[in-house]
């Protein structure tokens, strides 16, 4: 790989201040390849933050995000390209098709359209699926 590490994702004490309300609060996370995790939390209890935080999404106001084993401070035009996260409710297009909704997603990325379609489609089921209207 490009970069070295047994971790693929690790924060060091990562917070995140609003004003005078912590969000979140000194977390270390250490996610090794190959595995699935999901964060568990209430409402409010800072799942959203931390993920736009180690996406870029939002600023750190504390702490450290290594991802494939570098900070990505200083290295987000290496790393932001080989990851993504769906946060929250994914957006597709309710009034097209599923089929619709990939040739959109595939006109819009760096692979070719017709690659694109035909290696997402058979990931995802679109296959047996894609003339319905997404729910």
């Amino acid at each position: 790989g490009i970069f070295m590490s047994d971790l693929v994702i690790e924060t060091k004490k990562l917070t995140k201040i609003y004003g005078e309300q912590t969000a979140v609060n000194s977390v270390n996370l250490h996610v090794k390849p190959g595995r699935i995790y999901g964060l568990l939390g209430r409402n409010g209890a800072g799942k959203t933050t931390i993920m736009k935080m180690i996406l870029g999404l939002t600023p750190i106001t504390s702490g450290e995000v290594d991802v494939f084993g570098q900070n990505i401070k200083g290295h987000e035009k290496r790393i932001y390209p080989r990851i993504g996260a769906i946060i929250e409710t994914p957006g597709f297009y309710p009034n097209l098709t599923g089929t619709e909704n990939l040739e959109i997603f595939c006109e819009v990325t760096r692979d070719t359209p017709a690659q694109c379609r035909q290696e997402c489609a058979g990931s995802c089921g679109i296959a047996l699926q894609g003339q319905k209207a997404v729910q």
